[in-house]
């Protein structure tokens, strides 16, 4: 391997603003390393943005299943990420300024400094981009802080830091991060089946409608520098230390990614919106101690919550009937998709949908042997292919 390449940061050409964020520069990355697709390298995670026009396409491997190889499942997320975030820096900012739609409303700034969007007063409803929380406020910032020691608002996604900086923060992050994991998360709430449902709401003449909603789905637990002045701080530089949760950010700036390769501009738009309603739950000045202690707590709750709040397949099947009660199997499995539900990670299909109306008779598969001929869930012979070899077996598998 060659010796890592020096990363030249070209100094900004505006007036600097005051230094709230300590600089951390990007680790170097050697000649032959996957991460290194770029002929210019850039610097991530700073107060100066990468130079325009300099950030190539990043290279995404292909994941397969051989973890051996650069293109497996096992690839190092961060090898990815490294490349993703400094394209989509530059080429989100310029796509919003070519499309400009969708995007009227949004000022051409570096994207940290984005305000939180703000919930739209009902008379006005003029923003395509709308939020549904309270935004961040400096000033609520810092006496949440002296008061509660903690505060949280919707926040900028940019503001926080991508990568751990130290050895000790990775090990605070938790297991290291695959590509594929990375994908899966993106597929499952970062795509237009995440889309969340809504009534509909009119819209007037003059207002605009809101794009579809992808919320994002954990809060962001940061840590600010004990030197950083919240109080005076309008904005942050990717400079909020990520405690945990890192896979779920690699994935919106992967999905950010593709939107804006593929051109799709209502998904960018989205996530745009999701990034700029993203929950932070901010801490200041912690020790490591502290942030393992933080992350060990997220974990155990993320177990807890998956045990206690996820459905029984009886219970999902009854909750779905209830959104598309009747009807055909195609027009049920239409509206389920719409309303984009998904169990077990997997969008709804008709096979589903007609597990859904079989459950309701009371049997969920427990007929493992010489089930009846009244339990069609169960038989082969009433549900041809469902078991996929002919063979009687359980209805859950």
């Amino acid at each position: 391997m060659k010796a890592p390449e020096t990363v030249p940061v070209k100094p900004p050409t505006a007036e600097p603003e005051p230094k709230r964020c300590r600089v951390i520069p990007q680790i170097p990355i050697a000649a032959d390393d996957p991460a290194n697709s770029a002929a210019t390298p850039v610097l991530i995670n700073s107060i100066a943005p990468p130079p325009a026009g300099k950030v190539p396409l990043p290279r995404i491997p292909t994941v397969t299943d051989d973890p051996g190889t650069l293109g497996g499942a096992a690839t190092p997320a961060r090898n990815v990420i490294s490349g993703v975030v400094p394209w989509v820096l530059e080429n989100l900012r310029e796509y919003m300024k070519t499309h400009r739609g969708v995007f009227d409303d949004v000022a051409d700034l570096p994207l940290h400094e984005h305000k939180p969007l703000h919930i739209e007063e009902k008379q006005k409803n003029t923003g395509s981009l709308k939020s549904y929380k309270a935004p961040w406020r400096k000033e609520a910032a810092s006496d949440a802080l002296a008061t509660a020691d903690m505060y949280e608002a919707a926040g900028n996604i940019v503001w926080a830091r991508v990568f751990p900086v130290s050895q000790e923060m990775e090990t605070v992050a938790g297991a290291p991060v695959a590509f594929e994991q990375v994908v899966e998360l993106a597929d499952h709430f970062f795509t237009t089946d995440a889309f969340v449902a809504t009534q509909g709401t009119a819209v007037a003449e003059g207002q605009k409608a809101a794009v579809p909603r992808i919320v994002f789905p954990i809060i962001l637990h940061v840590n600010a520098s004990a030197d950083l002045n919240i109080a005076n701080a309008p904005h942050f530089n990717a400079c909020l230390d990520l405690i945990t949760g890192h896979a779920f950010l690699y994935a919106w700036w992967y999905a950010m990614f593709r939107a804006l390769r593929d051109d799709a501009t209502t998904l960018v738009a989205s996530l745009w919106q999701c990034g700029l309603t993203t929950s932070i739950h901010l801490r200041q000045g912690l020790d490591v101690q502290c942030m393992a202690g933080i992350s060990c707590a997220q974990s155990e709750l993320h177990k807890s919550a998956d045990k206690m709040v996820s459905d029984s397949f009886p219970a999902f099947a009854l909750k779905a009937l209830l959104i598309a009660p009747s009807g055909q199997e195609q027009s049920r499995t239409q509206i389920l998709m719409k309303s984009g539900i998904r169990y077990n990670g997997s969008v709804v299909n008709k096979a589903r949908v007609n597990w859904f109306t079989l459950s309701r008779s009371g049997c969920v598969g427990s007929h493992t042997t010489n089930p009846p001929p009244s339990c069609p869930l169960c038989s082969p012979m009433t549900l041809p292919g469902w078991c996929g070899d002919g063979t009687v077996k359980s209805g859950i598998h």
